[in-house]
């Protein structure tokens, strides 16, 4: 038969494991914070952040973040697109799975090759390192090799 000083501390320590799970299922990573502008984004990550000088369409809403591989990451949104570009300070994968894209294309745009991912015609995601640095664009509908050219040389 178990004491109640036991019983006690047995309910104690039970209150305090679900204390500790509750606030870890409530803790954010740096993927979860977004900074208002990419001043503050550079800010956190301690390196000035490119961003693509170009995008095609309009309207785009931008949201930034702080990745756990110290990468950042900003999101446009239109009515029409989603683009997503990384950047890292040093080599490393940014882009993600790409084997859906059944279609490669070169961009030269920069002065070497970048390989573009996509299918039925139209680019999807590029990801190539400049400087040591890595940089990675993902449209969520495809758009032309050229039209990615366009971006990429803007970043």
């Amino acid at each position: 038969m178990m004491s109640i000083r036991k019983y006690h501390h047995a309910a104690a320590l039970l209150a305090l494991l679900l204390m500790l799970l509750t606030l870890a299922a409530c803790s954010t990573t740096k993927s979860d914070e977004t900074y208002a502008t990419i001043e503050e984004l550079g800010d956190e990550l301690g390196y000035f952040v490119n961003s693509p000088a170009y995008l095609p369409g309009k309207g785009y809403t931008t949201t930034y973040r702080a990745l756990d591989n110290a990468a950042a990451e900003i999101v446009y949104e239109s009515d029409e697109q989603t683009v997503t570009f990384r950047m890292a300070m040093t080599e490393q994968e940014l882009l993600g799975d790409v084997s859906e894209y059944l279609e490669t294309y070169e961009s030269t745009c920069r002065g070497y090759v970048v390989p573009l991912h996509g299918k039925d015609g139209v680019a999807y995601a590029a990801q190539w390192n400049e400087n040591g640095k890595t940089f990675a664009l993902r449209f969520e509908v495809g758009i032309t090799p050229e039209l990615f050219d366009e971006v990429i040389k803007g970043v």
